[in-house]
């Protein structure tokens, strides 16, 4: 059951709106374009099919009065739309605060927004704000940062033979994150220097991705798995020293792994979040 929504960090329900129904949550798509994603460097980094998925939002205004009614009507629709302002290409987050106190978050874009008013009840509008996102999971509104040291040294060629023995590691740590969401999360993580090359690995899901250049110790790598980016000290494209592949932190515990042929760096999962299919 949904108590509050939000836009924004802004609360768009209260005494005298309220949210009737969500429809098409994260379940129907559109198959829009041929779409590229570019990174913060702007370059071309992957093609795939955008998928745009539609959600659908009713809500109930009430008024004292007729003009009472228009009133709050007029400034929940003004609002919505000076933050759908389109000269700000950015994406809005809304946010849905479920029963259980769990507040579940999605980037959107909003596409439309309408009301009536009907002629039996003049004192109850109803208003349908439809949004759009190409993310098809929300997020709890809550994350955590996560570091990890490495997991295992020397002896290695790179670039490095995956999938990889495990059995026998030669020091360091691992760490567990744990996604309590239904739906896979995919993290932001950067990476510290010293390290000559390094493999991050998802031991629970068997998914490497694999740096084959060597941050010093004033260098960092930042990778976005999502949005397939990686960046050398957040401004170079470093695409051309990543394989592998993009992974994800699954429903669940995971069990990461952060090895290198030599080094002393180590690497923080920013901002990680449960992630849920649906509300």
């Amino acid at each position: 059951m949904i108590t509050n929504v939000y836009l924004n960090g802004v609360e768009i329900t209260g005494a005298n709106t309220k949210i009737a129904s969500v429809r098409d949550s994260i379940s129907a798509s559109i198959d829009v374009s041929d779409y590229k994603r570019g990174g913060r460097s702007g370059v071309a980094l992957s093609t795939p099919y955008y998928r745009n998925f539609v959600i659908s939002m009713e809500f109930w205004i009430f008024g004292s009065s007729t003009s009472d009614l228009v009133d709050k009507r007029d400034s929940f629709m003004s609002y919505l739309r000076l933050v759908a302002d389109k000269s700000s290409e950015q994406k809005k987050t809304l946010g849905f605060k479920m029963a259980n106190g769990i507040t579940k978050e999605i980037p959107v874009i909003i596409s439309d927004v309408r009301s009536e008013i009907t002629p039996q009840n003049l004192q109850h509008s109803i208003v349908t704000v439809v949004v759009r996102t190409e993310l098809e999971y929300f997020v709890k509104s809550v994350g955590a940062n996560k570091t990890i040291g490495i997991y295992q040294g020397g002896g290695m060629a790179v670039p490095m033979k995956v999938p990889m023995d495990m059995g026998n590691p030669l020091g360091g740590s691992n760490i567990v994150i744990t996604n309590n969401g239904n739906s896979e999360f995919y993290p932001i993580v950067r990476v510290d220097g010293y390290l000559s090359g390094f493999v991050l690995k998802n031991n629970t899901t068997n998914k490497s991705i694999e740096y084959s250049g060597t941050l010093n110790s004033s260098q960092f790598l930042y990778l976005d798995m999502y949005n397939r980016v990686a960046l050398l000290n957040s401004t170079t494209n470093a695409l051309a020293d990543i394989s592998g592949e993009w992974w994800y932190l699954a429903p669940g515990d995971n069990e990461i792994l952060l090895i290198t042929t030599s080094g002393s760096g180590g690497a923080e999962f920013l901002d990680y979040k449960d992630a849920y299919r649906g509300l």
